[in-house]
């Protein structure tokens, strides 16, 4: 069932970046809300929503209000069906940033956006601008 919520979105500088309030992602958006935020990533390049912990379906489900989400071309090229990956950063083991990132501009059709959770302050931040036409089918 769709949720419809007013966001309040409190930009973070004058250049860049913006915090969004109000917005529940657990539940699917209404229209008017995706719409909503969508403008609010092209006006602002990133978003950040604080207090959401996510599951995998329910970070898919939100990512799918901005347009088709992709698989990370590596995953799919080694036969992986995962939509979700996965950055550990502990002392066992670190990120690999030479192995994994989200813009992926090295691909034929690079992605609009890119999405990332940081669980520990239970925050997901969105970036825009990877691709000069986002795909919002």
């Amino acid at each position: 069932m769709a949720t419809t919520l007013t966001p309040a979105i409190t930009p973070t500088t004058a250049a860049v970046g913006a915090v969004v309030g109000g917005v529940d992602l657990h539940h699917a958006l209404d229209d008017a809300t995706a719409a909503l935020l969508r403008d609010a990533l092209h006006e602002h390049s990133v978003l950040f929503f604080h207090d959401q912990d996510l599951s995998e379906d329910e970070q898919v489900a939100f990512a799918s209000s901005f347009g088709t989400v992709g698989q990370y071309p590596l995953t799919r090229m080694f036969g992986g069906t995962a939509r979700t990956s996965t950055i550990e950063d502990t002392a066992e083991s670190p990120p690999d940033a030479d192995g994994w990132h989200t813009d992926v501009t090295w691909v034929a059709e690079p992605p609009a956006y890119a999405g990332s959770v940081h669980p520990y302050a239970m925050s997901m931040t969105i970036s825009a601008g990877l691709s000069p036409k986002p795909n919002r089918s």
